[in-house]
């Protein structure tokens, strides 16, 4: 999969997860249904820091469940884990690890506090 910026969603799994999400939720599906759904596809990305692919995973998911108001903890502490390990920033040249840093916290930051409104299936 490609990484093509310093930006979280700046990933082809990520819009992938973050699209397939979307569809799902959009078809009726509950949040949590969607991403059981999608931890068992995703399964060998989720499951190793050997490439950025499974931070993107996480950060897709963690992404969609806050703008559905439904923000599993579990999730949220991986994605936390991920952050503020520093575990994200190795896949990233020197030069653009401080952009990188910067756009996890206030990442994290967002996902912290609840979203105000639900998105709204379409």
């Amino acid at each position: 999969m490609g990484v093509f910026g310093t930006g979280i969603s700046s990933s082809d799994t990520y819009l992938d997860v973050y699209d397939e999400f979307f569809k799902r939720y959009n078809r009726g599906e509950e949040p949590d249904q969607v991403s059981f759904a999608l931890q068992r596809s995703y399964a060998e990305v989720v499951h190793g820091d050997a490439s950025p692919d499974g931070h993107s995973f996480w950060f897709a998911l963690a992404q969609a469940q806050w703008e559905c108001c439904s923000l599993d903890p579990e999730v949220f502490d991986q994605v936390k884990l991920i952050i503020q390990s520093g575990r994200d920033l190795v896949f990233w040249h020197p030069e653009d690890q401080s952009k990188r840093k910067i756009r996890l916290e206030t990442f994290l930051a967002k996902l912290a506090q609840p979203a105000t409104r639900a998105r709204a299936r379409r």
